[in-house]
């Protein structure tokens, strides 16, 4: 089992409704668990990798693959099970 395959089945196994960036599982990078503030754990991408990934599968410039990701991924919010993007470098 990859480690994506794992960190998928880990988070459906803790929260069933969280949900998942189409398309963007190489950029899946881990799981936040909050449960002090007693939030479901929702998954964790690399915002950098899915900038590659767009740059790379859909042959975006790097300036409109920002645009895109920060409009129609990132900002994207469909809940308290929406993923969380951060930024590793």
């Amino acid at each position: 089992m990859s480690f994506t395959e794992e960190i998928i089945e880990i988070l459906m196994e803790e929260n069933p409704d969280a949900q998942l960036a189409e398309g963007l599982d190489d950029a899946l990078i881990g799981l936040s668990r909050n449960h002090y503030h007693h939030e479901d754990t929702i998954a964790v991408y690399d915002a950098q990798q899915i900038i590659d990934i767009l740059v790379e599968r859909d042959g975006m410039t790097i300036t409109g693959a920002v645009e895109f990701f920060e409009f129609n991924i990132q900002g994207s919010y469909v809940g308290k099970h929406t993923p969380l993007f951060i930024w590793t470098t």
